[in-house]
């Protein structure tokens, strides 16, 4: 191992002379350069190297480079611009870094995106290893595509750097078409498949323009258009093909994109036959021939998915693809018949590109054609949707009162005899701005659907902010609302006690009852956390004076009032927080985020760290509550301990992965802490 570490120090030395030479860094700077990439190399040694050891290198490697081109642009500034060793050393042990990371993280399809991000930032800012640095990022794009077929992303980054980079449209079709071939029912490939298209319409499109031939072929791409439907049978068969299959479709799709190379041909050279053919071509390619291609294969892969098709239409509304847009729009039409949320786009998809009165009105007709043939609870939902959302438009202002009638007519009619469920009813009530309406309608909904919890929610919130009879919302949270598991009644109702405790209305004692009452049932770990943390943090808040009992030796007392009047919060009540996450332990199932809490709280040092290992045992094999004690115990510089309790936590890791990666973190810390 050290012949090895030597070896690579050794190949150092001209660098660090020349940067010497040059007067970039001091011998006292460069000692400390080579303890400090010593020490990396030893760690790339051991036996099982986390990733996170080659990222630290890579980074500090990252920040010689850039105060090394700091200081040559201020020291050499004046001197001939003359490249030397150092001028590009360390960007070559930085790509080194990443080769020898890939070797034992090949798997890792992020390693690879940083890689392909640092050579690209390499090549963009120009230089004589442009070209170098070019070609060095095709290959390790090639490499991670075939390392990684499956990952989606990769593909997009190969595609846009074709196009972007190369401006060649074709390339980066190949490659999403390759990709599509391994992926075919990824959204995201076919959502840049078909943004790849419409791209390059609009780019030659506007080619178009700057050259001045608009105008010359407009009734060729009238005909063009009535003739594109026969071109092609509107199918790309991508997962059953071979290689040789999918070279001859690609051929295919390649005859629809003549207008690319139109710029290429001497138009003296063509026939009239053949210079009408091209022109047909080029006008069925601008008229979005190619696109609704596309756009047909990918509904086959995605039949389903009504996002899709509506980020489709969008596209193509903005660019100018009229042909296009008509037939996504009746693939919506056809194929989500049934669908409220299909029908109520369908109804609003013009809005916003023409007169807005006129929207209006042709979105309301169109609202009412679907009311009459779905008519469910769900349609009328997306109704009332639409009609709030108009309200509070800023920019329709002025039909705000045509939006307010409609809503009223349509509320009247739920409220009498129509179509309703816990969800309409639900919106229905945030819809009605007169609150005795809307209180008797909340009281009428929960008890049509008791089983409703956002309907109790938002009833008893109501009733509590209008200050409503402290008995009538006491009575139905205990008879209605706790019937039901909602972890959001039971906050509220905590709420609720907080109040009532605030106010004298309630003892503490009482309200920590309630408080241990909705903590007792077993709850996902989030909603346990949310309601152990209020425990917890409403005893802190007590008053000094206030004392809490540990539940198994509490007095029974009377929900009435405390003696000497309201009781002021002020935070601070250790004696108050100890009963209470002691309760919590005794009578609760503890989670590491309410653990997390008290910790925060807790001023004692010897009790956070009690609480530091009560956590660990929570979840033994979740790292976070390991690593934060021992960034406790090093920021205390108890290293001992930390030794201890290191060695306790690598026992609870199940997998090598996972020690690695608690080593990997201890280090940093470590490091941080000196």
């Amino acid at each position: 191992m050290a012949e090895i570490v030597q070896y690579q120090l050794e190949r150092m030395v001209g660098e660090l002379e020349d940067l010497e030479r040059l007067g970039l860094f001091s011998k006292a700077e460069l000692k400390t350069v080579v303890k400090k990439r010593t020490k990396f190399e030893y760690s790339l040694r051991r036996r099982h190297v986390p990733a996170s050891s080659f990222l630290r290198y890579i980074a500090y490697e990252m920040n010689m480079e850039a105060l090394r081109k700091h200081r040559a642009h201020r020291i050499l500034k004046h001197a001939p611009r003359k490249h030397t060793l150092s001028s590009h050393s360390i960007t070559q042990r930085i790509i080194s870094l990443y080769e020898r990371a890939l070797v034992r993280h090949g798997n890792t399809a992020a390693l690879w995106e940083q890689y392909i991000a640092f050579v690209a930032g390499q090549r963009s800012g120009g230089g004589e290893d442009e070209q170098g640095y070019a070609r060095l990022l095709a290959q390790v794009y090639g490499r991670a595509i075939a390392r990684h077929p499956r990952c989606e992303r990769l593909w997009v980054m190969a595609a846009a750097h074709e196009v972007e980079r190369k401006a060649d449209g074709s390339a980066a079709r190949t490659l999403l078409l390759r990709a599509l071939r391994v992926n075919p029912t990824s959204r995201v490939l076919w959502s840049e498949c078909f943004r790849l298209e419409v791209l390059l319409v609009e780019r030659i499109r506007a080619r178009r323009r700057v050259l001045g031939i608009d105008g010359a072929e407009a009734e060729a791409e009238a005909k063009a258009e009535a003739e594109a439907e026969d071109e092609d049978d509107g199918t790309i068969r991508l997962d059953a093909l071979d290689d040789a299959a999918a070279g001859a479709q690609e051929d295919a799709i390649g005859e629809h994109v003549l207008a690319a190379e139109f710029a290429r041909l001497t138009p003296g050279t063509l026939t009239p036959a053949q210079h009408a053919e091209q022109s047909a071509s080029r006008n069925a390619f601008l008229q979005g021939a190619v696109v609704q291609l596309v756009f047909t294969q990918a509904i086959r892969s995605l039949p389903k998915d009504l996002s899709f098709r509506q980020e489709c239409a969008a596209l193509v509304r903005a660019s100018g693809l009229p042909t296009v847009h008509a037939h996504v729009l009746a693939t919506i039409s056809a194929d989500f018949g049934d669908s409220p949320a299909a029908q109520a786009y369908l109804c609003t998809e013009h809005m916003g590109h023409g007169d807005a009165a006129a929207d209006a009105q042709l979105a309301v007709e169109r609202f009412a054609v679907a009311l009459g043939r779905l008519g469910g609870a769900d349609m009328w939902a997306e109704y009332l949707r639409f009609l709030g959302e108009r309200r509070a438009d800023e920019g329709a202002a002025e039909l705000r009162p045509y939006y307010a009638a409609l809503a009223e007519r349509a509320l009247a009619r739920l409220t009498a005899d129509g179509p309703m469920d816990a969800g309409l009813a639900l919106q229905v009530a945030r819809e009605l701005t007169d609150r005795p309406r809307q209180r008797q309608w909340l009281a009428e909904a929960t008890l049509r659907f008791p089983q409703s919890a956002a309907l109790w929610t938002l009833h008893l919130q109501k009733l509590i902010d209008e200050h409503a009879d402290a008995a009538e919302v006491e009575q139905l949270f205990e008879r209605h609302a706790l019937a039901s598991p909602d972890t959001g009644l039971w906050d509220l109702w905590l709420q609720w006690t907080e109040r009532q405790c605030a106010q004298a209305c309630l003892s503490p004692a009482a309200a920590q009852r309630r408080f241990l009452k909705a903590l007792a049932p077993r709850r996902p770990d989030g909603q346990a956390t949310r309601l152990q943390v209020r425990y917890v943090e409403w005893a802190w808040a007590l008053p000094a004076h206030v004392t809490l009992q540990t539940s198994s030796a509490e007095e029974e007392e009377e929900e009435g009032g405390v003696a000497g009047g309201p009781l002021v919060m002020a935070p601070g009540n250790a004696a108050a927080l100890r009963r209470a996450y002691a309760n919590v332990a005794r009578h609760a199932f503890p989670t590491a985020g309410f653990y997390a809490r008290c910790i925060e709280l807790e001023p004692d040092v010897a009790r956070r760290r009690l609480l530091h290992e009560m956590a660990c045992r929570v979840e033994p094999a979740d790292m976070a509550p390991w690593i934060a004690y021992l960034r406790a115990l090093l920021d205390a510089r108890s290293l001992d301990a930390a030794a201890t309790v290191l060695f306790s936590a690598r026992a609870a890791m199940p997998t090598d992965a996972q020690r690695n990666a608690l080593d990997a973190a201890y280090q940093e810390l470590t490091e941080a802490c000196t």
